[in-house]
């Protein structure tokens, strides 16, 4: 190993390597999200008059949604192609953009689950900005080795960072430490896929996080702990690869308990934590050498070392970065902790506060919570549902409301008249949320602040979502739903 003073040691597992290949893999998980944003708003039917004009737009004309994920689309094929990147990648940033917002507004919360490619779309494009205000004084390329595209990935890098802390720091923002006693990710369980009845591996580790609150708590710490300490991402290749394999970890477990997934950041930490380039050279090299011994030819194995050598060299063991400015390490090492620094400090304030003020929203949507909910008209039935009905568990409907957002039923336990949960039923704007109940394409959501045990509601809220698919005649619930919502 050289460690000559004037090559230095990048941040990145792809030292000494092109960093085409993330730029291809943020484009093509890109134009996935914009296609899969670009359908939900098509699909979603309108958005309330308090929505924003140009939200109010797109989610009203299928047309236009579907033009502008199209326009996100070829804006990232250019990107990817290395076509004016900056103004393509900014073309795409806005379009992706317009269509998480748009779907933040029909699903009441922040789609998370699509922020990645964008913000580390904007790192990029930041890292791009930053080398080429260098001007002359930006290093020149060495093998293919851009250096804008050096300060494009550490911006990436950054942006990728600044997420997983937004995460954690929107949690700590609403719920202080209060998110490790573990109650939110057991309902959250309850609320997503659990089955009690269910059979198999899946369904038993959630009934096992459910009813063993100290494994929850252990594992919503860790899952804290993981997104805060994302800022090791920066440190070095070694701990890149090591944080990057703890955020996948997380993100897998909670694909396991929720079957919620977080497909487009899984495939992004694929790309940018671990030393691809290092690993297909030293693969092709064994490849090489295992032909060349076969063929039994001492010359061919000597090529097919050579090769392997060659392989292994250029995927970036001994190779370094070219120099990022043309100055000496010391200034190399201040610019790169600059731009990093300002990438996270500027993402990591616009992230916390923008989800800081969506997420307590988003949970209540997720878990019904009562909080922001006032008391609405009361009914005596609504539909299938009526007041004094008998529900499996021990329960009973002891009030029905209805009101500007959704019908609450309010449960009490047959026993002794005690309150004991409240279910709120609403329409889907996108018909995705089932829930553990599945009332079809409406929503039958679970209060968290109910008053027992979080898998004893279970059978009530599946009669209640049943009653609830009958009167519809089949899973396309919605309609009727919002009907009811609008009788007076």
């Amino acid at each position: 190993m050289s460690g000559s003073p004037d090559r230095g040691r990048s941040e990145s597992p792809y030292q000494g390597c092109s960093r085409a290949p993330l730029r291809v893999v943020l484009g093509l998980v890109g134009m996935m999200d914009a296609v899969v944003l670009g359908g939900t708003v098509a699909r979603a039917g309108g958005l309330s008059e308090e929505a924003p004009r140009l939200l109010r737009w797109l989610a009203g004309a299928p047309a236009a949604a579907l033009g502008v994920a199209g326009v996100a689309v070829l804006a990232l094929v250019a990107f990817v192609r290395g076509v004016r990147p900056l103004l393509a990648g900014a073309v795409a940033l806005v379009a992706l953009g317009w269509l998480v917002e748009t779907v933040a507004a029909l699903e009441e919360g922040p789609k998370r689950n699509f922020f990645l490619s964008g913000a580390m779309l904007l790192g990029w494009l930041a890292g791009l900005v930053y080398a080429r205000g260098l001007g002359p004084e930006m290093g020149r390329p060495v093998r293919r080795v851009l250096p804008e595209e050096i300060f494009a990935e550490a911006g990436a890098a950054a942006a990728l960072a600044a997420t997983y802390v937004n995460g954690a720091l929107s949690k700590l923002l609403t719920g202080g430490w209060g998110w490790t006693d573990g109650v939110a990710l057991r309902a959250l369980v309850v609320t997503s896929t659990l089955h009690a009845e269910g059979e198999g591996w899946l369904a038993a580790y959630g009934r096992v996080v459910v009813e063993q609150p100290l494994l929850a708590q252990a594992l919503a710490g860790a899952a804290l702990l993981i997104q805060l300490g994302s800022v090791f991402l920066l440190v070095n290749a070694r701990m890149r690869v090591l944080w990057g394999t703890l955020l996948l970890g997380f993100h897998l477990n909670v694909l396991l308990l929720t079957g919620i997934h977080y497909g487009s950041a899984m495939v992004l930490l694929l790309a940018w934590s671990y030393p691809w380039p290092r690993l297909v050279g030293w693969l092709g090299g064994r490849r090489r050498r295992g032909a060349g011994n076969g063929a039994g030819d001492d010359a061919g194995d000597d090529a097919g070392n050579g090769a392997g050598n060659g392989a292994g060299n250029g995927a970036g063991e001994e190779a370094g970065d070219p120099p990022l400015v043309g100055v000496e390490p010391a200034r190399q090492r201040r610019v790169r902790l600059g731009m990093v620094g300002a990438a996270l400090v500027v993402l990591g304030g616009l992230g916390a506060m923008r989800m800081a003020g969506g997420l307590g929203g988003q949970l209540r949507a997720a878990e019904g919570g009562t909080a922001g909910h006032a008391r609405g008209e009361a009914l005596n039935r609504v539909g299938p549902l009526a007041v004094g009905d008998a529900l499996p568990g021990g329960f009973r409907i002891a009030r029905l409301e209805r009101g500007p957002e959704d019908i609450a039923i309010h449960l009490v336990q047959a026993s002794d008249g005690h309150a004991a949960a409240t279910l709120r039923l609403k329409p889907s704007p996108t018909g995705v949320d089932r829930g553990p109940f599945d009332a079809g394409t409406a929503e039958l959501l679970y209060d968290r602040g109910a008053q027992v045990s979080l898998e004893a509601l279970l059978p009530a809220g599946r009669d209640v979502a049943r009653r609830v698919r009958e009167a519809a005649g089949g899973p396309d619930t919605a309609p009727m739903v919002a009907t009811w919502m609008a009788t007076r």
